[in-house]
C-alpha cells in the first residue's frame, strides 16, 4: 500500500486532499495542529506542532512514504511566515533525509505568493515556498517530483477573511 503524508488536514484543502488518496487506497498520516474531521480506517492522526518534527519519526515510520504534500498554512497572525514557510522547511528537510526514496512532493504555495493579491505576511510566506520548491526540485531530481501548486480562490475555511473583503476576494 502506497503511503502519503499530507499536512494540514483539518479542514479545507488538506482534508479534501486527504480524502482523496484515502479513496484511491492509499495510507494516509495527517499532520496538522487542530483535531481531524476524517473517519477513516487508515487514516491516522495527531495533534501536535509539526516543529517538534523528531517525534513525529517516532510515531511514524516515515522511509517508506511514497509522496508528501505540503499544504498546511495560515494567513494571519503573528506565525504565518514561521507556520507556512519555515515550518514547511523544516519538516521536508527532515522527511526528504529519513527517505531519500520519495516519488513526489508537492507543496500548496497559494496563487497569492505569485501575484501578491493578500495579506503582506501570507504574500511573503507563500512566495518564499515558491523559491524553496525550486531549490527541493534541483536535489530530488531525477529520482522526484517536486512541484507546487497554486490555487487561487478556494471556498474554504481559512479563506473566509478574503472572501469578506469583496475587492481582494476579486483581484484572486
Amino acid at each position: 500500500m502506497l503511503k502519503v503524508l499530507i499536512t494540514g488536514t483539518s479542514q479545507g484543502i488538506g482534508k479534501a486532499t486527504a480524502e482523496c488518496f484515502l479513496n484511491k487506497g492509499m495510507y494516509v498520516i495527517g499532520v496538522d495542529t487542530q483535531p481531524a474531521s476524517i473517519q477513516h480506517k487508515n487514516y491516522l492522526h495527531y495533534n501536535e506542532d509539526i516543529a517538534q518534527i523528531p517525534e513525529l519519526g517516532l510515531k511514524y515510520n516515515l522511509t517508506d512514504l511514497s509522496y508528501v504534500v505540503h499544504n498546511a498554512g495560515i494567513q494571519l497572525g503573528e506565525n504565518v511566515v514561521k507556520t507556512n514557510l519555515l515550518d514547511t522547511m523544516k519538516l521536508d528537510a527532515y522527511i526528504r533525509q529519513l527517505n531519500p526514496q520519495l516519488k513526489a512532493i508537492t507543496f500548496n504555495t497559494s496563487i497569492s505568493g505569485v501575484y501578491g493579491d493578500e495579506f503582506p505576511e501570507y504574500v511573503a510566506s507563500k512566495a518564499g515556498l515558491n523559491g524553496y520548491v525550486k531549490y527541493v526540485a534541483k536535489q530530488v531530481m531525477p529520482n522526484c517530483i517536486a512541484n507546487a501548486v497554486c490555487f487561487g480562490g478556494v471556498l474554504t475555511e481559512l479563506n473566509k477573511p478574503v472572501m469578506q473583503d469583496k475587492d481582494l476576494w476579486e483581484k484572486i
